[in-house]
């Protein structure tokens, strides 16, 4: 349904969005660095596209 995939949709890149800053906060502390700065927006929209895929073929898959 349309209100179930949106939602999972939402929670896919909102999850993506909290792994890239987590990301970027180890990353930074294992680099020895005070702030790293990495382009979380692209990184979230590359994860979050990747992980709307799997999520679409398994769909697809069940019908």
């Amino acid at each position: 349904t349309l209100p179930g995939a949106a939602l999972l949709g939402a929670t896919v890149v909102c999850g993506a969005d909290a792994a890239a800053q987590l990301l970027s906060r180890l990353l930074a502390t294992a680099l020895d660095t005070d702030r790293l700065t990495l382009p979380v927006g692209a990184l979230t929209t590359f994860v979050g596209a990747g992980l709307l895929m799997v999520v679409a073929r398994r769909r697809a898959d069940e019908r």
